[in-house]
């Protein structure tokens, strides 16, 4: 059997089988790997950092959020992170400006990963941001001559 969350060295959980443990192969029609809860975490923070790249070269000026599942077994009503469990309607803070926001839909436990908004180029002006405050309050903001 696999462990609680769902990973060992070298092994995978399989969709069609949740709790079985298989050596790593080509996914099939029929068995198609779901990857570890940190994988999906990992994702949700790349395609966040990409989603703030795309909006910075559109000019957008709106903040950047993903939502994730968050559900563990072993933490019903409790989102699961990386690292650990989080109640439900609580937020926590990650290095470089993000708030997380743990909330429960009819489709189970999510993680909303909120970021600045990106502020676009403009001539004689420049972005400051200070890190040492939470979001939202160490988004840079532009200071212009």
């Amino acid at each position: 059997m696999c462990p609680i969350d769902g990973c060992t060295r070298g092994f995978k959980k399989v969709c069609s089988s949740p709790r079985a443990c298989v050596p790593p192969q080509p996914p099939s029609v029929t068995d198609v790997p779901c990857g570890c809860l940190e994988d999906r975490v990992v994702m949700a923070k790349t395609l966040l950092l990409a989603l703030g790249v795309m909006a910075m070269a559109a000019g957008w000026a709106e903040a950047t959020t993903i939502s994730v599942p968050a559900d563990h077994p072993k933490y019903p009503g409790m989102c699961w992170t990386d690292t650990e469990p989080v109640r439900n309607g609580d937020y926590f803070y990650l290095p470089d400006c993000v708030r997380v926001h743990c909330y429960r839909t009819e489709h189970g436990m999510r993680l909303d990963y909120e970021t600045c908004p990106i502020q676009g180029p403009r001539t004689g002006c420049t972005a400051v941001a200070d890190l040492r405050y939470k979001y939202p309050y160490c988004c840079p903001r532009l200071t212009c001559a």
